[in-house]
């Protein structure tokens, strides 16, 4: 009568579990993006890096991903402004940095290329009152093959 052997899959279970478990706290799913909000493209190679999120859309700002302002067409309107700083962005910003150790983060700039300059241009002076020293564009890289229209061309730094 030959013995009888068994097999031991607590070893192979335990590594399955560190394996879940690695996934689990470092995934990151893409955010899929909105169709209606276009970043600029570049041929930039440097990936984007953490940092807090000004998004600026047609339609509105947000800070974090926490809308801040309704915009028109990318207008500010009749956004209450301190010269050329806008009151309620400033406000989110600061709270923003106040949450980053340290605040040396830079701002990330993602920004629709519907969006005119002097709109880009009253949120980065407020971004500067706000205590931020440095800023990136965020934009789509490969410039030089079409960007799909769902968006899932990687982001990039410029």
């Amino acid at each position: 009568m030959e013995p009888t052997t068994s097999l031991s899959i607590t070893s192979m279970m335990d590594m399955f579990t560190i394996i879940l478990v690695f996934l689990l706290v470092f995934f990151e799913p893409e955010a899929r993006p909105d169709p209606e909000f276009q970043l600029p493209s570049s041929v930039a190679t440097q990936q984007a890096a953490d940092g807090t999120t000004l998004r600026v859309r047609r339609d509105a700002i947000e800070v974090n991903g926490s809308p801040v302002l309704p915009l028109v067409d990318g207008d500010l309107g009749n956004a209450a402004r301190d010269g050329r700083r806008v009151l309620a962005v400033l406000g989110a910003l600061e709270a923003a940095r106040a949450q980053v150790p340290g605040g040396e983060l830079p701002l990330m700039v993602e920004c629709d290329q519907a969006v005119p300059w002097s709109t880009l241009g009253d949120l980065l002076a407020t971004a500067a009152d706000a205590g931020f020293q440095s800023y990136r564009f965020v934009v789509l890289g490969g410039a030089e093959r079409p960007i799909p229209p769902t968006g899932s061309a990687p982001s990039q730094v410029f």
